[in-house]
């Protein structure tokens, strides 16, 4: 029964190095960040698609995209339109 309990006697297994996490994509106007595979919000707004957390910012975006574009991260961009 040795090394049932405190291990086989072998040195312990490292876990593979985590990859580094990409910027998250944020919603430029509350700033919160989306994962892409589900957000449902999208504006295109000069050629960029914005994606939002919910039809809340998405309707304040569209009010005035310019305002929520220069204050908004520059990872805000949820891609780059066709």
């Amino acid at each position: 029964m040795r090394g049932f309990f405190f291990g086989s006697g072998s040195p312990p297994r490292k876990a593979p190095p985590t990859p580094p996490r990409p910027n998250p994509v944020r919603d430029p106007v509350c700033g919160m960040p989306l994962n892409l595979a589900y957000v449902e919000h999208f504006t295109e707004w000069r050629g960029v698609r914005y994606g939002f957390c919910g039809l809340s910012c998405k309707l304040l975006f569209d009010q005035d995209p310019d305002y929520y574009i220069q204050r908004a991260r520059p990872n805000s961009v949820s891609s780059t339109g066709p």
